[in-house]
């Protein structure tokens, strides 16, 4: 069974890109273009919700030849930890992402250590994108029970992310259907089924705060942390529709 363990790094925030205007703005909760100026610590969030992230010494604000300007990571302590959870019942997360270096991070994460009958901290949802570039859609499992192989449910892409190349990824649990997807650049890359908790859809122990680029310690991977870009992270607390997110890639 794989334990999960948070690495005591500082929290932090990715920089942003040109963006006219959120194209769909239905049940969003938060949303960061990361075109704050490079001298500044925070990434403010343009959705009118005031959910500010905070940038670590290895996170900043560049500028960026097709996004303009964005959040570059540059590796551990580098992360955005926005101080509090954002667990809706249903939600979709939406971003760009451009890594720089062959490595397997987590590109935005919530964890919990609310799974039934295991030790250790798992995740609630986690966006990924592996060394060979693979990404990956990852939520706790929420009907895990001791003795089971493995306590997440996991959606990997078959397509690539290129290094040095802008990526639209976006993950998206239902738990009215009770399915997790992944799309790349606009369209479905993969989907698969759980059975979600009543009331609450995913596991969540109420305490840990949602993060951007957190580097975290894994007993089969060893260090995991993103290295790369990000722009345009979008967080809606609900399932958009497949339209909705070829649109929001489209539009960009």
């Amino acid at each position: 069974m794989k334990r999960f363990f948070p690495a005591l790094v500082a929290l932090t925030l990715l920089a942003v890109t040109t963006i006219s205007q959120a194209t769909v703005t239905s049940g969003l909760i938060g949303w960061w273009i990361f075109n704050d100026p490079s001298s500044s610590v925070y990434a403010q969030d343009s959705s009118g919700h005031g959910h500010p992230g905070t940038l670590t010494s290895t996170a900043y604000f560049t500028p960026d030849s097709l996004r303009t300007q964005v959040l570059d990571v540059a590796g551990a302590p580098g992360e955005v930890d926005y101080g509090i959870p954002f667990s809706p019942f249903s939600g979709t997360i939406s971003v760009w992402v451009k890594p720089t270096l062959a490595v397997t991070g987590d590109v935005i994460r919530q964890d919990t250590t609310a799974l039934p009958g295991t030790s250790g901290t798992y995740y609630v949802y986690d966006l990924r994108v592996s060394a060979t570039g693979k990404p990956s859609a990852i939520i706790g499992n929420p009907n895990f029970k001791a003795g089971q192989k493995d306590p997440q449910i996991v959606v990997t892409g078959k397509a690539s992310v290129k290094l040095n190349q802008w990526t639209h990824l976006t993950m998206r649990w239902d738990s009215s259907a009770g399915v997790l997807s992944l799309f790349i650049n606009g369209k479905l890359a993969g989907s698969a089924t759980y059975t979600p908790l009543t009331g609450l859809g995913l596991p969540y122990d109420g305490t840990s705060p949602m993060k951007v680029a957190a580097a975290i310690w894994d007993f089969n991977n060893g260090y995991l942390e993103y290295v790369g870009e990000l722009s345009d992270f979008r967080f809606y607390g609900r399932a958009l529709a497949d339209t909705e997110i070829y649109q929001i890639y489209n539009g960009q």
